[in-house]
Parts: structure tokens; C-alpha cells; sequence
């Protein structure tokens, strides 16, 4: 099956983090700070989980604006 970046890929905020190489608490104060940042879903009453495709496009977005400023 070929995925798009539009399909969702979704992890807990350790396995993000992980990804992303951040710290768990700054995953959350990016959530907090910034606007426009993917927001979670929670799954379930102990289950939050985190698109990653989405998070990747809104640092790859933030990442050009900053740029072109």
C-alpha cells in the first residue's frame, strides 16, 4: 500500500518525541505556544495520539516562512 503524506501517521508523544528528536515536555509547550500546531486526538481516556505527517508539514510550513522572511 503506497502512502501519501496526507494519510495520518499517528504515535504517542514518546514515540513523536523520539522522532523528532525533542523532549516530551517540548512537544506539549509546542502544542501550548504555537499556533496552528496539530492538535492531538485523544483515543481514549489514558491514549492521546499525534499525526505525524501533520506535524512534519507544519515544521516543513514554519521552516520555509521563517526563511523567506
Amino acid at each position: 500500500m503506497n502512502q501519501t503524506a496526507s494519510t495520518p501517521i499517528y504515535g504517542r508523544a514518546k514515540d513523536v518525541s523520539a522522532h523528532f528528536k525533542i523532549s516530551r515536555s517540548t512537544l506539549w509547550r509546542w502544542i501550548k505556544e504555537r499556533e496552528g500546531f496539530p492538535q492531538p486526538i485523544h483515543a481514549g481516556a489514558r491514549v492521546t495520539l499525534f499525526d505525524l505527517n501533520a506535524i512534519t508539514a507544519y515544521l516543513i510550513d514554519q521552516s520555509a516562512s521563517a526563511s523567506t522572511k
